[in-house]
């Protein structure tokens, strides 16, 4: 598999919206992505409900031992995401709580297409 576009997803005790957030993003109309999900040790059932995702090829997902901190875990969600994606064009950071619209990744990935001295989009 060979996405151009990969989420880095932070995952820290939420597992009570999770499976909501990561419905919403698998729900996307532009299915070009993959999606790592790194779970900075969470002590409620976020583990169990993210394995629950993994029967979809595009999800991998990762666990830190001992809990390393917000900004730890983004670097290594990033850094996770190019290593198991290299070809992917496209990066964007997701949380265990985000609600995407279903429309988000095709116009965002529109709009980036559309400048291509454009390095960022926000919506």
């Amino acid at each position: 598999m060979t996405p151009s576009v990969v989420f880095g997803v932070t995952l820290y005790n939420n597992a009570r919206h999770l499976p909501e957030a990561l419905d919403s993003l698998l729900a996307q109309t532009d299915q070009d992505f993959g999606v790592v999900l790194v779970d900075d040790a969470s002590a409620d059932a976020t583990p169990d409900v993210a394995a629950r995702f993994l029967r979809d090829p595009r999800i991998r997902y990762l666990r830190h031992a001992v809990r390393q901190g917000m900004v730890p875990t983004w670097r290594d969600a990033f850094a996770q995401a190019v290593a198991a994606f290299p070809s992917a064009r496209y990066f964007a950071w997701a949380s265990d709580h985000d609600w995407w619209h279903p429309d988000w990744l095709a116009r965002v990935r529109a709009t980036l297409d559309a400048q291509p001295g454009a390095v960022l989009a926000y919506a």
